[in-house]
């Protein structure tokens, strides 16, 4: 069964990254205070893009299924911490 959108609609501005901590960033804060607690089975996309002294790179995009609570701890966390994305810079 598939589960959420399979493609992004519309992209909102959500604001600077934090700081690293430990190779990764972690965004739940600021995405919660502005579009609330992602339900389970709702597919949340992300999508970052580096900036440096005027230079823009390209659009990095990353989604992930929030999955039912009690279920998928791990992809939790990866999608809490954004693993992989290296501060959002890649």
């Amino acid at each position: 069964m598939q589960r959420g959108r399979t493609k992004r609609r519309n992209v909102s501005y959500l604001g600077l990254l934090p700081v690293p901590q430990g190779g990764t960033t972690d965004i739940t804060e600021m995405y919660a205070a502005r579009y609330g607690e992602p339900r389970p089975g709702e597919k949340v996309f992300i999508v970052t893009r580096q900036h440096k002294d005027g230079w823009e790179g390209y659009d990095k995009e990353t989604s992930e299924i929030v999955p039912e609570k009690g279920e998928g701890v791990e992809e939790l966390n990866e999608l809490n911490g954004l693993h992989g994305l290296q501060g959002g810079v890649r």
